[in-house]
């Protein structure tokens, strides 16, 4: 990894207002640079863990994001502050968080957490936390990036961390998997996760006979009752005198047995079969790969979101072109699906959950711990393909209110639009009043598109119901 010129040239970093929680480190940064300032106590820890054989192989997997010594400007800058040591991180293209994750995502992280704690155990090494916060997706691949979670193992808790996991990782995946519930709005609702006590109250009747729930959810509601936090319940999942060690080696195995065995629920959502239905008539679907892909290879893009992505047919397309691919779809079964496909392909992919008319906002203290997507989207380009009537008739979005949203995630757009006629968008106005959506018609969406965009392109798709528009932003 190359220094960011940023370092020498005396930028001036800012703190990640999501970073005060960690007593010893600060996360701070600038336009190319993401940096770690760690005080004595925690620069004693990094070098600690500097030394060890699993976090250089963690960082050649990319399970551990890339980390080096900061020099230059902005590192002299930090420790003139008062801070010990300074690190550089690799930059991760594009920040999600849990609450926007699939299940199969959840999941990959939980696990990649557990083997994290694993492996550090031989060497002498454990996690101070559990969150699911503390990792990121590079592509397909999780990436665990709070090098201050790691820490000597010390006597005490079997794992201090073992709680926070229950409460962000495992509660909501057996939420999902046991009850067919989404774990999205809990972990939206909350940045603590599910409570052992919440937890305990949703998994009743069978679902508290299932795997995992007696000993990982009873048990701890049961004693966060009685003890108010006094006891360690991870050190309940071992008996015996065993060494500290070995009960986090214990926990750890029995907890990712666990994990491994939950499947994402198998039901079909509204639009979880979608991508197989006929929509285009004769040539219409080459004709609009053909029209995406010129767009595509004109623009030459470095980042490009994939709105309404589906099954990430144009997403997989788009990463022909582009450095870096955001794919949303506020189908969580869709975007599963999605992933599972892109696992270990080593595309530059990043499958998102998310509702453009309900996007994430800013959470947490100050509501800056969690940026809104808003400002976590930073394309050169969108896609838009028949998502239009699914917002504008299905959610009633204004339709300016819609192109100003483009306009503001990415200069340029590719746009379709399904017309009045078109079966889909017929289905959809089938139940509502006949004089709704009356402004739902191609000659005024075009009159509002370029009021705010120039249209560079279009073509009339020739099943004679759809069209679509390359444009740039005014």
């Amino acid at each position: 990894m190359e220094p960011s010129p940023l370092l020498e040239d005396g930028g001036v970093p800012a703190p990640v207002p999501g970073s005060f929680r960690d007593p010893r480190a600060r996360v701070f940064a600038t336009d190319d640079a993401i940096l770690r300032a760690l005080n004595p106590a925690g620069a004693e820890d990094f070098a600690r863990l500097e030394s060890t054989s699993f976090y250089g192989a963690a960082q050649r997997r990319g399970t551990i994001v890339p980390t080096r010594r900061a020099t230059g400007a902005a590192a002299d800058r930090l420790k003139s502050e008062g801070w010990s040591e300074v690190l550089l991180h690799e930059r991760i293209p594009v920040v999600t968080y849990p609450y926007e994750w699939s299940f199969s995502m959840l999941q990959d992280a939980a696990l990649l957490q557990l083997q994290l704690v694993a492996d550090g155990l031989g060497e002498g090494i454990s996690c101070k936390d559990g969150t699911s916060y503390n990792v990121q997706f590079v592509g397909s691949q999780p990436t665990f990036i709070d090098i201050g979670s790691f820490a000597p193992l010390a006597g005490g808790d079997a794992w201090p961390g073992y709680r926070q996991f229950c409460s962000l990782f495992l509660y909501p995946l057996l939420l999902e998997s046991y009850l067919d519930v989404s774990f999205a709005p809990w972990l939206r609702g909350s940045l603590e996760g599910m409570t052992p006590e919440v937890a305990d109250r949703l998994l009743r009747g069978r679902a508290r006979m299932r795997r995992g729930v007696l000993t990982h959810v009873t048990l701890q509601a049961v004693a966060a009752r009685r003890y108010a936090e006094k006891d360690d319940p991870a050190a309940e999942l071992a008996s015996g005198q065993e060494s500290n060690a070995t009960i986090i080696e214990a926990l750890c195995k029995r907890t990712t047995a666990l994990v491994e065995s939950l499947r994402a629920p198998g039901s079909a959502t509204t639009w979880s079969d979608y991508s197989g239905r006929s929509h285009y008539g004769g040539s219409s679907l080459d004709e609009k790969d053909r029209f995406v892909r010129e767009v595509l290879a004109e623009a030459e893009p470095t980042t490009v979101v994939d709105l309404g992505c589906n099954d990430g047919r144009y997403a997989e397309l788009a990463a022909e072109y582009a450095t870096s691919v955001v794919a949303i779809d506020a189908d969580r079964r869709v975007v599963d699906q999605m992933y599972q496909r892109l696992r270990g392909r080593n595309l530059p992919i990043l499958a998102m959950v998310g509702d453009l008319a309900d996007p994430s906002p800013g959470l947490g203290w100050d509501l800056t711990e969690r940026t809104p997507l808003s400002e976590r989207l930073d394309a050169d380009l969108s896609l838009s393909l028949a998502l239009i009537h699914h917002l504008v008739i299905g959610r009633n979005i204004p339709i300016g209110a819609y192109l100003d949203a483009l306009g503001a995630i990415a200069p340029r757009t590719v746009l379709e639009v399904p017309h009045r006629d078109d079966p889909m968008v017929r289905r959809m106005l089938a139940p509502k009043p006949p004089d709704t959506h009356d402004d739902y018609q191609l000659e005024v969406i075009r009159r509002l598109i370029e009021e705010r965009f120039e249209i560079r392109r279009e073509l009339a798709l020739s099943s004679g119901t759809r069209t679509i528009f390359d444009l740039v932003r005014r």
